[in-house]
């Protein structure tokens, strides 16, 4: 009899035309929101500054919003801080990938049960 594993994982991707929002660029846009630097925030990820560039013009594009607020270095330093819809795709996001868990757990389960 087959054992079924004990974990899964899904992948959701939000966009319009291209793949442009998803767990990478989520984590990317959460982690600069916690150091307000997009190069702390690859750093963290061991990401390139030049793809996580990429990653959020694209999805910007894509979404038709601006994701990030940016300030120039200098004295005091730059930064980088989220936009209103950032925050709230973000917030989409985290609900929306919840309930698509919830909803494979109990899948899972009636299935097993079957």
């Amino acid at each position: 009899m087959l054992k079924i594993p004990k974990n899964f994982n899904i992948k959701i991707t939000l966009y319009n035309n291209d793949y442009s929002f998803g767990n990478g660029i989520c984590k990317l846009l959460l982690l600069i929101d916690e150091y307000k630097s997009i190069n702390r925030a690859c750093k963290e990820m061991r990401m390139a500054y030049s793809k996580a560039f990429k990653m959020i013009n694209r999805a910007e594009a894509d979404l038709n919003c601006e994701l990030l607020v940016g300030r120039i270095g200098g004295k005091g330093g730059g930064g980088s801080t989220l936009t209103p819809e950032a925050r709230e795709l973000i917030k989409f996001y985290e609900k929306l990938n919840q309930k698509a868990k919830e909803f494979v757990e109990k899948e899972i389960e009636e299935l097993k049960n079957k």
